[in-house]
């Protein structure tokens, strides 16, 4: 025997037929939400869009942040501007092999959007119902933060794989996450995993670490407790320019390459998902 080829391959789960209407040829959609805002959601939504991508799924992004959609401007300039296809549809933009749609594709830039939540609620409808989606192994979906109009109108229209929560580590931040996770308990939506964004400093020179946000006490973090924690993310350049137009570096988000990788993940979780360890705290 001179040659032997060895070919890995991986299936993204579904979830049950029939259990949605809308969206039949999206496979997860994975809500990536926040209780407070400013803390790097729509950083964590790009960069977990692309990591899942390079993992050789397919992926679309959208920006259900209708008042202050970021999303344009941390994807750039898109390889395939959005359409209208066939029955008026919308065709979504391509950027670096994800689709994308924003509200901010549709309006100039720097217009308000200043809408009362039935008009919110038909927007987010519009973007389900009126894209050409097509067939997609995940649809993350970039929520605006707290527990609003856009949640609800999410969680009531279409069947959510699944919520990532981010938040810094101050107590400030992390009360109002818990509300968030309460929320979508009540809407039964599982929460995916935690990540903890800003989390520290370390100095470049001298590698002192400084953890720069009041840090809670783990008392704080009952809710927490009950899932998983994607990882501890530190101020850092590299990511703060990951989230720059154009840039095709992501974060180190841990995806394994198989969804058998990981036995310990719930059945319900979306391959290739996997949590991190959050490791220490440094008071």
């Amino acid at each position: 025997m001179n040659r032997v080829e060895v070919q890995f391959s991986s299936e993204v789960a579904r979830r049950k037929a029939g259990e949605q209407e809308r969206l039949p040829g999206v496979r997860n959609i994975i809500a990536v939400a926040a209780g407070k805002g400013g803390v790097g959601k729509s950083t964590v939504s790009t960069n977990l869009a692309a990591a899942l991508h390079r993992q050789g799924a397919k992926v679309g992004l959208l920006d259900a942040d209708v008042f202050g959609p970021s999303i344009p401007q941390m994807m750039g300039n898109p390889d395939v501007p959005p359409d209208v296809g066939v029955g008026q549809k919308i065709k979504p933009s391509v950027h670096h092999g994800i689709q994308v749609v924003s509200v901010g594709f549709f309006v100039e830039r720097g217009t308000a959007v200043i809408w009362r939540g039935p008009m919110v609620h038909k927007l987010i409808q519009q973007f389900l119902e009126d894209v050409e989606w097509g067939e997609l192994d995940y649809l993350v979906v970039d929520l605006p933060p707290g527990t609003g109009d856009t949640q609800l109108s999410l969680s009531q229209l279409i069947p959510v794989t699944g919520a990532v929560m981010v938040t810094t580590p101050q107590e400030v931040a992390i009360l109002d996450v818990e509300k968030a996770m309460a929320m979508w308990k009540k809407v039964q939506v599982p929460v995916l995993g935690i990540i903890e964004n800003m989390s520290y400093y370390l100095c470049p020179s001298c590698g002192h670490r400084d953890e720069i946000f009041p840090v809670a006490e783990d008392a704080s973090w009952p809710s927490a407790r009950a899932c998983a924690s994607w990882g501890r993310f530190r101020c850092y350049r590299r990511y703060a320019t990951a989230a720059m137009p154009a840039s095709r570096w992501c974060w180190p988000i841990p995806l394994p390459r198989s969804p058998r990788c990981s036995p310990r993940l719930p059945n319900r979780w979306p391959a290739p998902f996997r949590p991190q360890p959050a490791g220490p705290r440094h008071r």
